[in-house]
């Protein structure tokens, strides 16, 4: 098992990013766990259903420890350190580079990762190695009814909505 945290801003393709949320349920399909390690409020407020989607979220507030702010590698040394697994990998950007949808990127997820001994892949990367995919109801097992016909999300570039199918897990 593989434990992925998502960076949002620049990211996610509700914030500007080329990661699809069909992305991260195919992970979670394949047995992964998911997360966000970033903009939470922005999955949570535009997402419907984002519980589904996710497994954990960083909201964990900012504090200070003699003088020194938290940042984003101290959540994830605590998830490796309570939650075990194969992998620890962290999707996200590289500080001041432009994503492939031409955002500049505006937080350092390579440098988070690297201090929290994660994996680091660039949310470009991910995003190139990721072929939709189509499941067979076998294959998901039983499906929740989604009150709004499975419309999960709406891309903040296109407008267009994300539809995301949700496994009863």
């Amino acid at each position: 098992m593989k434990i992925w945290a998502f960076d949002v801003d620049e990211t996610l393709e509700i914030s500007n990013g080329p990661v699809t949320l069909q992305s991260l349920m195919d992970l979670r399909v394949q047995g992964d766990v998911v997360g966000i390690c970033g903009n939470w409020a922005c999955l949570t407020t535009r997402v419907i259903g984002w519980q589904h989607l996710v497994s954990f979220i960083n909201c964990v507030p900012e504090y200070w420890t003699n003088g020194v702010r938290s940042d984003k590698s101290d959540f994830l040394k605590l998830l490796k350190q309570y939650v075990p697994a194969d992998e620890h990998i962290l999707v996200g950007n590289i500080l001041g580079e432009k994503n492939s949808l031409g955002f500049i990127c505006g937080s350092n997820d390579k440098e988070s990762a690297e201090k929290a001994g994660w994996k680091f892949v660039k949310e470009d990367d991910f995003a190139a190695s990721r072929k939709p995919k189509v499941y067979s109801q076998s294959q998901l097992g039983p499906v929740i009814e989604h009150p709004f016909s499975g419309q999960i999300g709406v891309n903040s570039i296109t407008g267009e909505k994300a539809v995301v199918m949700v496994p009863e897990l």
